[in-house]
């Protein structure tokens, strides 16, 4: 359907039409629902960096090598993480997140302690510029994001079940920020450059 990812028409041979939702985490690829990553949807931005983590911690199209700590390791085609462990992607580093862009990523927790770190871009004694979490007893995933007049927009999205996994989108188009977890409602702020601190919820 235009102008959606995950969204189609259904025809009953009556010729009565509907409108139809793939299941979370999953794009219509014209035929069916097939997982997000395997469908080349135009209404989302082209790829830049594609991890698989099938066999190895090269990125798809570039063999762009990422930085594993002790506490990472691959299984299946999913990098797990204990206590402490991080992957660095330093081709990643000073990249100009101002304009459009996306982050896509899955994610599935297996604790229900503290705040989750998801994916973040400080190192070391340098402060982030953008941050998203996940507090499973909250069911809650926020992103933070700094803007370059120093604003934080804080977006969050509320009632993401901590017993499964989920499909995570940030993204950037023109004024607006949007924070999406499967095929929940957005939590949307202006980047506009307003000297307040702004923030977007969605249930």
């Amino acid at each position: 359907m235009k102008g959606s990812c995950n969204q189609f028409i259904q025809c009953t041979e009556r010729d009565q039409a509907f409108i139809q939702t793939c299941a979370a985490g999953t794009f219509y690829n014209g035929k069916e629902c097939r997982h997000a990553r395997e469908v080349n949807c135009p209404y989302v931005c082209s790829t830049m960096f594609h991890f698989m983590y099938d066999g190895n911690f090269l990125e798809k199209y570039n063999r762009i090598q990422q930085m594993p700590t002790t506490g990472v390791a691959i299984f299946g085609k999913s990098a797990l993480f204990n206590k402490g462990g991080k992957i660095i992607i330093w081709a990643m580093n000073n990249l100009d997140l101002d304009n459009d862009f996306a982050l896509c990523f899955e994610f599935q927790v297996k604790t229900m302690n503290g705040e989750v770190s998801l994916l973040s871009n400080d190192y070391d004694k340098v402060s982030f510029t953008y941050k998203l979490t996940y507090i499973p007893l909250k069911r809650k995933v926020r992103a933070y994001v700094i803007l370059k007049d120093g604003t934080l927009a804080d977006l969050t999205v509320i009632g993401v079940d901590p017993n499964k996994p989920h499909f995570v989108r940030l993204a950037k188009f023109g004024d607006d920020i949007k924070l999406r977890v499967d095929n929940t409602p957005a939590a949307v702020v202006k980047a506009r450059k307003y000297k307040v601190r702004r923030a977007g919820y969605a249930h």
